[in-house]
């Protein structure tokens, strides 16, 4: 029954995550108050492609609860996840190749979002 559960959440998730909706830039931004650090760095779009997967792995487990970083970063660098894949990252990928929970998961693509909006405003 757990697995029937799982799969028909993970079908409901891809489902909601298929269109592209386009989200209000300030509800994004109160979503993932940490980035913010990011944007007030002067994050550009030649900055993002040019991380390493260590770098990546930073921020992707700033995001995430504290609880598995350490794992979340060993599978970002075994993946090779760089700057220009982190933008191409989709939900499916943070829960089936990395691992995430469904909430982490979520919250994660929130962010990458607000990275990806960052970049293409320039």
């Amino acid at each position: 029954m757990t697995t029937l559960l799982t799969a028909e959440l993970l079908s409901s998730f891809i489902t909601l995550f298929s269109h592209d909706w386009s989200l209000n830039s300030s509800l994004l931004l109160r979503q993932n108050q940490q980035c913010l650090k990011l944007l007030q760095e002067g994050l550009d779009l030649d900055r993002v492609l040019s991380w390493q997967p260590r770098e990546v792995a930073g921020l992707v487990t700033s995001l995430t609860p504290s609880q598995g970083q350490d794992e979340l970063a060993k599978r970002i660098e075994e993946e090779e996840i760089d700057g220009e894949a982190l933008l191409l990252l989709t939900p499916w990928d943070l829960v089936s190749c990395l691992g995430l929970r469904l909430g982490p998961a979520l919250k994660l693509h929130n962010a990458i979002k607000i990275v990806k909006e960052a970049c293409s405003g320039q």
